[in-house]
Order: C-alpha cells, then structure tokens, then sequence
C-alpha cells in the first residue's frame, strides 16, 4: 500500500494510494523534516497475514472491486471485531474521491485498530473540512502525538484549535440541513 513507485510490490502486498489530499494536507509553508516519512495505510493492512486479508489484498490488486466488496461484507460478518475490513473500505472510497463516504469506516476502524495514527491521520483530516472540528482536533492530536516530527500537521492543528476556539462563540442553526454559523 506504499505510494513510492520504486516499493516492490509482491502478491501478498497491496498498493493503494493514499489520497495526497487527505494524507499530505499542510498549512503555514512548514515543511516535513528531511528524512521524515508519513506514514500510510499500507503497511496497515499489510500486516494482516490471515487469509482473509491476502485475498483481500489479491482481490484489490487485481482490480476485482465488486469481489473485494463481497469478499468484505463476509470477511466482516465473521470477524466482527476486526478493523480492516473497515480500513479498506475507507480506501475505496477515498480511491473514489468520496471522503464523505468513507468517515464511517474510518471512525468504525478507530475503535477496532490498535495502530490508529495513520488512521487518525485521514480521519482527521478529512473531518477538518466539515463542522466536526472536535473530532478532527482529537483525530489530529493521535497522530500528532505519535509523529511528532511532521510540522505541517502540528500546524493544521494548531490552525484547526484556534478555529474551534472562535466558532465557538458564534451562534450556530440548523435549517433544512444546512448548518449556519454567524
């Protein structure tokens, strides 16, 4: 699931792209220090060896969506408890240009993965685009906390807090779905 062109990728590893929209957002100009690199889902599911998750990663390779979504929904059915089936639908969502349509994974994949940061990651910056600031401040201070290092998130949310400190005191509506601020 690494990005790099020049990763070898095997049978057994999967090779999305993580969306650079939701994964590589900076604000400020601060840059990433040399030799840091974010991470990325891929080593996430990579680390699954059940074999649930090589035919996922098989399916998903080989382009087969529709398997891969069923292979899911049975993958799910009989292990409730794991988080990547949720985690790759996230990704195909993303891969989909439908971020909206993969917070629900995303936020099921937190409460079930052990390793959240990079999920935390997209997650966080994913809902740093809508009116959940609180959940993409708690989302965005996880990864901050185990990456300390990448300087372009530690600003976002920096810029993400102050945000939520102003709208605070703004006056908010609702009125046929719409979500007013003033």
């Amino acid at each position: 699931l690494e990005p790099e062109e020049h990763q070898q990728q095997t049978e057994n590893e999967a090779s999305p792209l993580q969306p650079k929209e939701f994964a590589a957002a900076g604000y400020c100009g601060a840059k990433i220090p040399s030799g840091f690199r974010r991470p990325t889902l891929g080593p996430i599911l990579n680390k699954d060896a059940s074999p649930m998750g090589r035919t996922a990663r098989r399916l998903y390779n080989n382009g087969e969506s529709e398997a891969l979504l069923d292979h899911l929904t049975r993958w799910q059915e009989s292990k409730e408890t794991s988080p990547y089936p949720s985690i790759w639908r996230a990704v195909l969502h993303l891969e989909n240009q439908m971020p909206a349509s993969a917070l629900p994974y995303l936020s099921e994949a937190m409460n079930l993965a052990e390793d959240k940061p990079v999920i935390a990651l997209i997650l966080g910056n994913i809902l740093s685009h809508t009116s959940e600031l609180p959940r993409a401040i708690e989302a965005l201070s996880i990864y901050t906390a185990a990456y300390p290092q990448d300087r372009p998130q530690q600003q976002k949310l920096a810029r993400l807090k102050t945000q939520y400190e102003i709208q605070a005191r703004y006056k908010q509506s609702d009125y046929r779905g719409v979500e007013l601020l003033y």
